[in-house]
């Protein structure tokens, strides 16, 4: 990869970032003068910001089991995503807090994730849903209460603006790498707290 990555930046006409974060890594690990990157953030599906109807949201909590009141993380079930973390904080809240909602494709975390939620005692709250689509995401989205990315490692972040497109809060991991995401709208957290 690191050869490609050379080889491309060597060749490149242009050079487009994704956020200011990535634009200092590419500085910072492949020695890319800055003056040569230019960041242009990814285009957002207008379809976050339509509201969706309540037949329809109440269709796709059916559709996947999902209680009237939820959190919601949404991305690849891996361990840069750190759905451990929110794990941990959700045996902390005790039975009283609504259920996590993990929305997003196996990336090899699901097995693990589950043994985790089973040691903390919170199995029972905290659904792994692999299956929804993207036309369904809009309406799962809108139906949580809180939205959470505690990602350590992005290059964007854009389930961030997916939520805020949709009116749902968010909680985000503090850093660079979701800054150009998240701004001053979200509430940042530590990422290992």
């Amino acid at each position: 990869y690191v050869w490609r990555y050379r080889w491309s930046i060597e060749h490149a006409t242009a050079l487009v970032a994704v956020s200011e974060h990535t634009r200092q890594e590419l500085h910072a690990h492949l020695d890319v003068p800055l003056h040569r990157v230019v960041v242009i953030p990814p285009a957002r599906d207008p379809c976050f910001a339509q509201a969706c109807d309540a037949p329809a949201r109440a269709a796709v909590r059916t559709r996947h089991d999902l209680p009237a009141e939820y959190l919601i993380m949404i991305g690849t079930l891996e361990p840069r995503k750190n759905h451990r973390l929110a794990l941990e904080a959700l045996g902390q809240l005790g039975a009283a807090s609504p259920p996590l909602v993990l929305v997003g494709r196996d990336g090899g975390s699901e097995a693990e994730l589950r043994s985790e939620a089973q040691r903390l005692g919170i199995a029972d709250r905290v659904l792994v849903r692999t299956a929804v689509t993207d036309a369904e995401l809009p309406a799962v989205l809108q139906g949580a209460t809180l939205a959470l990315y505690l990602s350590r490692a992005e290059g964007f972040g854009m389930p961030i603006i997916e939520a805020m497109r949709a009116g749902v809060p968010m909680l985000v991991a503090a850093g660079p790498h979701l800054r150009d995401a998240a701004g001053d709208a979200a509430v940042a957290v530590d990422p290992e707290d």
